[in-house]
């Protein structure tokens, strides 16, 4: 079966029913993977998501009508393939993608093909195939474990404490980056080959990785291991786990000091007066002066044991009250000046 890529139809609404077809169809197959009701980015529209295995491929469908889904969710349950007719498709980047309309039907019928458990069907396609992804389309792959770091408590911008994980993933054609990220940390294990759904594929830098999301079910499988030979990880993938490394910083690029809310921690803004913060997050009222500080640096960090390997680093308020601890006073950054020259 051919490689499939999914897409959301959250993060492009607009292109989506633009690309549409008006040619009426009809499909068989059996319903996977149903996604809950969501609310598209740029409008109030609810959707939810499903994939279709027909004989040949795997194609990801949408549909506008909350309604429908608990009679697709029983034919789901059931494993019992399906006819809907009255569809509409759509193809966007090469990707097809069919609509569910309000009168499409949906009837029971014996098809000439058998149920494929999504997480091991032979359509997940292959690492080096999400180059020709759109980025921050949700994807499904399977791929080995090459490495897993420990997991590391972040402070995320707004002084929320996050958990993060670091999983290089390989498969018989490259090795790609997945982060997973607070209750997804610890759920897979080393040199163990999975079955991956929900994805977020994302780029930074020129760089391709994966995320897990908040909005989605992170799903996993446990697979036979791949009877190919993997492809060797880059040196670009491997540099990006964890590191230790002694130094000093030799520039600042960025500083900057926002206020948190005292009950939620999220940004505030401050009133024109200059005594009252407003939270647009959990629209509390407070004063100013109970408002936490929270510092942002971006860093040119020099290693000491060799001069020539410089990184640019992103300091949260929690590393820079680390650092700010190693000051003579060791007071916190809230109640001193931030001196990185020192």
């Amino acid at each position: 079966m051919p490689t499939v890529a999914l897409y959301d139809i959250s993060t492009d609404f607009s292109c989506f029913v633009a690309s549409q077809s008006s040619e009426v169809q009809e499909i068989l197959g059996f319903i996977q993977t149903i996604s809950p009701v969501k609310t598209a980015t740029f409008s109030p529209t609810k959707y939810f998501n499903c994939n279709i295995q027909r004989s040949d491929r795997v194609v990801r469908a949408v549909c506008f009508n909350p309604a429908k889904r608990p009679l697709l969710e029983k034919y789901q349950k059931g494993r019992t393939a399906v006819r809907l007719h009255n569809i509409t498709s759509s193809n966007k980047d090469d990707i097809e993608s069919i609509i569910i309309q309000n009168n499409t039907t949906v009837q029971p019928v014996v098809v000439p093909f058998v149920y494929q458990d999504a997480a091991t069907s032979s359509s997940l396609p292959s690492l080096s195939s999400l180059q020709e992804v759109s980025k921050e389309q949700l994807v499904d792959v399977k791929a080995k474990v090459f490495s897993i770091t420990a997991v590391k408590t972040i402070n995320s911008r707004y002084g929320y404490a996050l958990q993060r994980q670091e999983v290089i993933l390989v498969d018989h054609t490259t090795s790609i980056k997945l982060i997973l990220w607070q209750e997804h940390c610890n759920k897979l294990e080393d040199q163990k080959a999975y079955a991956l759904q929900n994805l977020r594929l994302k780029e930074s830098n020129g760089s391709r990785y994966l995320n897990t999301l908040k909005s989605e079910q992170f799903l996993f499988k446990e697979i036979p291991s791949f009877t190919q030979d993997l492809a060797q990880v880059t040196t670009e993938i491997e540099s990006l786990t964890q590191r230790k490394v002694s130094g000093k910083i030799i520039g600042v690029q960025h500083a900057s000091k926002s206020l948190s809310c005292t009950s939620c921690k999220k940004k505030v803004t401050v009133k024109s007066n200059g005594k009252i913060a407003n939270c647009q997050s959990c629209k509390m009222m407070m004063r100013v002066t109970s408002c936490q500080p929270q510092w942002f640096l971006k860093v040119l960090f020099q290693n000491t044991q060799n001069i020539n390997d410089k990184l640019a680093l992103t300091l949260f308020h929690h590393e820079v009250d680390k650092l700010a601890s190693f000051l003579p006073d060791k007071k916190k950054i809230s109640t001193v000046e931030l001196n990185l020259w020192d």
